[in-house]
């Protein structure tokens, strides 16, 4: 199966746009009044990639979601401990930036086991810290190529989508 191609444009009026085209050609996408969404979602892609999520937000977006379906929708049964462990996990990095505090390992999981108690789901796994590493520092690579993206181009990256349906 192809993988899902993913598009960050940066536009000329600060604004950015997201898009990603599907294995079966088709498209969703969406722009971006500010800067939040973008490091959002390469956490995202950092997390997925690292940990295997194939039913998450870029699972679920090759499965035929919409960028827009997000709030909208509730989780498909298949797909709800990936999406609710990788936005948890999204949420806690955003965090991070925003408060420039980095918990080790334990205070991470520890943290993560409270987001997702919120959110009504177990905490089944623990993040190692090998992936915790991983993850940050992906997402570190994956944020300077998108700082280094000049106004009017795009950052591409592809999500393999193998092994994700019942989406």
């Amino acid at each position: 199966m192809s993988p899902l191609a993913i598009r960050m444009s940066k536009k000329a009026d600060g604004t950015s746009a997201f898009a990603a085209t599907r294995p079966d050609g088709s498209t969703t996408w969406k722009r971006y009044n500010h800067g939040f969404f973008p490091l959002h979602d390469l956490s995202h892609y950092a997390i997925e990639t690292t940990l295997g999520l194939r039913h998450a937000f870029y699972g679920l977006l090759a499965s035929g979601w919409n960028v827009t379906d997000f709030g909208e929708r509730e989780f498909p049964d298949a797909a709800r401990r990936d999406a609710l462990l990788a936005e948890a996990m999204a949420g806690l990095f955003d965090l991070e930036r925003a408060t420039g505090h980095i918990p080790d390992p334990s205070g991470f999981n520890e943290q993560l086991r409270s987001v997702l108690e919120k959110m009504g789901a177990p905490a089944e796994r623990l993040i190692t810290p090998e992936e915790l590493d991983t993850i940050r520092g992906r997402f570190v690579e994956l944020a300077g190529r998108w700082a280094r993206t000049p106004v009017g181009e795009s950052l591409e990256l592809v999500f393999e989508v193998e092994g994700q349906e019942g989406c």
